[in-house]
């Protein structure tokens, strides 16, 4: 079985982050009041379905403890293996029709097993306008003991009526630092010698989605991946971003241009481009105010200007405006650069307090006694 689906959360205390929101959850199950709309909002990966199915499960668990499932009785055993007739699952973004909405109006008008239905709509911002009014009508006389869950990446795209009717929690991005420890622990469970370095680049790669972080976790799994230099070369990332803005500080425009070119040989993203140089621009940033840096960064540190960090950063933003809109993503990436160099490289840098990070080999090289918190100091 996938790792995704063997490690899917199966109760609130397997919930990775959301810790806004599932205490909530939690005491809605316990007084056995749940309101008859939920929508849970937020980015792909974050939990949103899990946490539906969840507290269906812990609605309608046995064995209840402080609002949470217990994960092993029959009606949670069937819950998790989609064998339920009290949870009704549909995908609005294939089957997100008027017809499909009456169908589940007319199905929760036939008895089930258990003590509630639970209705979960994902990607329920693909609704049509007439699927969204006959839901509006469901929702002024919701059948008794049923629940419907909203689940959307599109919070806006939701009318207002049927807003006004639900309550509505918004779903975060997963800290990484979290997706990493999870990542660690997973990998543990299943006797997998990978190195906490490597458990806080995938993290930082799946960007907050932790869904994306576990697929990357099996990829490795699969092919015996354990070290961070064995996944770069895996992934093919080609990491230009530091030499890149070592040219930007000598005013080197050949330079950083072959290295716009080095990136742009192997793909056509411009946004992973913009995000490798924003991860060296953090990194620039933390050791401005002490935060101890690696080598490279702090020889990057001393040769710009706080003042002209604050110009990239404004560079930076322009360019992942043109992300979705750009039909030429290298050319925009070469002017980016070219206007970094102009903004950026500094004949005459103020002073900077900058702290070196010691920079320890046998912790860099998968020594599996560091945190997951050192791990990601590590990646700068």
């Amino acid at each position: 079985m996938p790792l995704t689906l063997d490690y899917r959360p199966k109760t609130f205390s397997d919930v990775v982050g959301q810790s806004h929101v599932l205490p909530i959850l939690r005491a809605y199950v316990e007084k056995n009041t749940p309101p008859p709309v939920i929508t849970l909002a937020g980015v792909s990966g974050s939990g949103k379905t899990s946490c539906a199915r969840i507290y269906a499960a812990a609605l309608n668990c046995s064995q209840m403890v402080a609002g949470d499932a217990c994960g092993v009785c029959e009606s949670c055993v069937e819950i998790q293996n989609n064998a339920s007739d009290a949870v009704i699952e549909i995908d609005a973004a294939s089957n997100g029709g008027v017809d499909n909405i009456r169908s589940i109006r007319e199905m929760c008008l036939y008895a089930h097993s258990r003590n509630w239905r639970v209705v979960v709509i994902d990607e329920a911002q693909a609704l049509s306008s007439d699927s969204f009014r006959a839901l509006l009508k469901l929702f002024e006389e919701p059948p008794p003991q049923t629940v419907f869950f909203l689940l959307t990446t599109e919070p806006e795209a939701i009318p207002r009526p049927v807003q006004s009717r639900s309550v509505p929690f918004e779903y975060r991005s997963i800290p990484l630092v979290d997706i990493a420890k999870r990542l660690h622990y997973i990998a543990k469970d299943i006797d997998f010698p990978i190195s906490p370095i490597l458990c806080a680049r995938i993290a930082t790669v799946s960007e907050g989605q932790l869904r994306d972080a576990v697929i990357e976790l099996e990829k490795c799994y699969q092919k015996g991946i354990v070290s961070d230099e064995e996944y770069l070369d895996l992934s093919q990332r080609v990491d230009v971003a530091l030499p890149l803005m070592a040219s930007v500080a000598y005013g080197d425009v050949k330079g950083a241009l072959e290295k716009v070119d080095d990136f742009f040989s192997t793909t056509s993203d411009l946004k992973k481009f913009l995000d490798q140089i924003s991860e060296v621009f953090v990194s620039l940033s933390r050791a401005y105010v002490g935060v101890p840096s690696s080598s490279g960064v702090v020889e990057l540190a001393h040769m710009f200007s706080k003042p002209s960090l604050l110009e990239g950063y404004s560079l930076l933003w322009d360019a992942y405006s043109k992300v979705n809109t750009s039909h030429s993503p290298k050319i925009v990436a070469q002017l980016f650069v070219q206007n970094l160099i102009t903004a950026m490289s500094v004949k005459t840098p103020e002073p900077v307090d900058i702290v070196e990070k010691p920079v320890a080999e046998s912790i860099i090289v998968d020594n599996a006694e560091i945190s997951v918190e050192e791990a990601f100091a590590l990646l700068d």
